[in-house]
């Protein structure tokens, strides 16, 4: 005969700080998770529940020097990533101007990123591979 362990459940709360160095930083990460295990004889299963959610900041970061930089200094940015636009578009606002124009959802965004590049951008990021799906 095989001993069976019934499941054991373990929950717990978690917040966190995003750079997980214990300083307080923007933003928060907070986080519930729930596990569970099973024991059958040799086989274990294991069973993990996360929930996470990031608070957002209330209003873009002001850049805190904008060193060489002019103050009324346009960027006009398109990418099809998600990712790459957050990333560009954060540390653009916090490094170097409020003047951030960002595009690239849809291929829907080229013709207003070109006009706007056109009319006021001293600089334009343009991801080179730029791909949308076949209905594009």
């Amino acid at each position: 005969p095989t001993a069976v362990r019934p499941p054991r459940a373990h929950r717990a709360p978690l917040c966190q700080t995003a750079s997980g160095s214990g300083r307080r930083s923007w933003p928060p990460i907070c986080t519930t998770w729930t596990s569970t295990d099973e024991q059958d004889g040799t086989e274990v299963r294991f069973t993990a529940r996360v929930i996470a959610s990031v608070a957002a900041d209330p209003e873009p970061p002001r850049p805190a020097d904008p060193g060489p930089f002019p103050p009324d200094l346009h960027i006009c940015v398109i990418d099809d990533s998600e990712g790459s636009r957050q990333l560009l578009q954060h540390h653009l606002l916090h490094r170097v101007t409020r003047n951030v124009h960002v595009f690239g959802e849809s291929v829907r965004d080229v013709e207003p990123f070109i006009k706007r590049t056109m009319a006021v951008a001293h600089i334009a990021v343009v991801d080179q591979n730029l791909e949308y799906g076949p209905k594009e």
